[in-house]
């Protein structure tokens, strides 16, 4: 794939992931829970961009439609992130976890919610709202991240695509791993986080998560530069190999809580 055609990729798929933010914050919420889903946690995302004259009316149907059906059929959670004044405004990126993909021989639980015939109703509805709609899954790692027990979710999200050389992603982990993290965990990042496409887009596709809590935050520069400075921050970008970074994208989200769904959750010791 030519630079060309990897920039309109990205541009397409860009907010597929914005989605799988909250579930990454899933776990410092909820780290008493002992339901709380294992490292390596997947999600499943479906990017929905709605006709501009439907908003009203498709956000009252997450509310009081969707919403309802998820919880009735037995879903863990449903969360609502979107583009925040850089990107498509009528993007609205849903996820929700999955345990493995042999769950997706059976009927979701939106259909469990609402039945075949409600489920059928409910699609010629949306039908009518929706433009495009997109689905992939991530892996969330854990291993590459830096979870700074968070109290609630947070405001914004600075969200870096990163696609790698094919063969190079071992170099990129390491890097990651290795050199970065160390100088992240020195700053006042929020929480910092990475997850990598595994069906839905391009494999070799990293994400990167940084979290703020207001555009003001964003003065301040990513977190190597708040560590090392600028010229710190090159020497340290310098220490990932030449050619392995084959394009970036950045973006900035905001989640949705009004239309999410979070049930209660029960805090053991």
């Amino acid at each position: 794939m030519n630079i060309i055609e990897t920039v309109i990729a990205a541009r397409m798929r860009y907010v597929v992931v914005l989605s799988a933010l909250f579930a990454l914050f899933a776990v410092p919420m909820c780290s008493q829970n002992k339901d709380m889903p294992a490292k390596h946690d997947r999600v499943i995302i479906t990017i929905v961009t709605i006709k501009p004259d439907m908003r009203m009316d498709f956000e009252k149907m997450i509310k009081n439609d969707y919403n309802a059906a998820v919880a009735k059929g037995g879903g863990k959670w449903s969360d609502v992130w979107m583009p925040a004044n850089f990107g498509n405004t009528f993007d609205y990126v849903f996820v929700a976890p999955f345990d493995g993909y042999a769950q997706f021989d059976g009927m979701s639980p939106l259909m469990k919610g609402l039945g075949k015939d409600g489920a059928a109703g409910f699609y010629a509805k949306a039908g009518r709202m929706v433009s495009n709609v997109h689905g992939a899954a991530y892996d969330v790692r854990e291993d590459l991240s830096y979870d700074t027990k968070m109290a609630g979710p947070p405001k914004l999200a600075v969200v870096t695509f990163t696609s790698v050389a094919p063969g190079r992603a071992s170099e990129y982990e390491n890097f990651i791993k290795n050199e970065m993290l160390p100088v992240v965990k020195k700053s006042d990042i929020g929480g910092w986080f990475t997850q990598r496409l595994l069906f839905g887009g391009d494999v070799n596709e990293f994400v990167t998560i940084a979290l703020h809590e207001n555009f003001a935050e964003l003065e301040k520069g990513p977190p190597s530069m708040r560590v090392l400075g600028q010229d710190g921050s090159m020497k340290l970008m310098q220490k990932l190999g030449s050619g392995v970074v084959v394009h970036q994208e950045r973006i900035v989200a905001r989640y949705v809580p009004e239309l999410s769904y979070r049930p209660a959750v029960s805090l053991t010791k």
